[in-house]
């Protein structure tokens, strides 16, 4: 009988199996989706148009158990505010102090709007729909024009910069721009865990959704 010389390893790299070959054909794709959206990200794009700039922003902080944080953030958001600007608190049901916090600002400029149980702890979503609701049925009876206002939702640990409203506003200059995404980054980015959260917001926000409206 003929003695069949063994299979080197050689020959196996050179036939890769089938879940080996699907597996690099993945690999092969998702650099080249990671690169098209990278340079899809750098595109320029023209900002503004031909409209006015809204008047009034309205900041809508939804807020539960977050006397930790929630001074620092009404305190930045009030800075950041201008003349007809307004930061809203909607304090959903907290058992802590953060409502009790928020009172303590002596600011015409501030709203603190109180949601209590059994409404009260649905989710954020419901929590920013009803201050919607609060600020539609307001604006209605004060005869305010819609497009002359923005929502900008921040969240109650959240920090804008000092620049933030000037550049975003005028986006909303332009008809068709009916909503507008900052970049989120995390202020205390020191340690590893807060680092990959950082870049993970980088990533998603910065990257990703940049190159989805292309």
């Amino acid at each position: 009988d003929r003695v069949r010389s063994p299979v080197s390893a050689r020959d196996g790299l050179s036939r890769p199996s089938g879940v080996t070959a699907l597996a690099q054909l993945f690999i092969i794709v998702g650099i080249v989706y990671f690169a098209g959206m990278l340079l899809l990200s750098r595109r320029k794009r023209v900002i503004g148009g031909s409209g006015q700039v809204p008047e009034t922003v309205i900041f809508l902080v939804p807020a539960l158990n977050e006397e930790t944080v929630i001074e620092s953030t009404v305190r930045n958001l009030l800075h950041a505010a201008r003349g007809r600007d307004v930061v809203m608190v909607i304090d959903d049901g907290s058992t802590d102090r953060t409502a009790a916090l928020v009172e303590q600002f002596d600011d015409r400029r501030l709203l603190l709007t109180s949601r209590k149980p059994p409404e009260a702890r649905q989710g954020k979503g419901r929590a920013l729909n009803h201050a919607y609701r609060t600020i539609r049925d307001r604006a209605v009876r004060a005869d305010i024009d819609p497009t002359s206002v923005v929502l900008c939702i921040v969240d109650a640990d959240g920090h804008m910069r000092p620049d933030a409203i000037s550049k975003v506003l005028r986006y909303f200059t332009d008809p068709v721009v009916g909503a507008v995404q900052l970049l989120v980054r995390i202020r205390n980015r020191s340690g590893w865990l807060a680092r990959f959260q950082d870049f993970e917001f980088l990533v998603f926000s910065s990257i990703t959704q940049t190159a989805r409206e292309h």
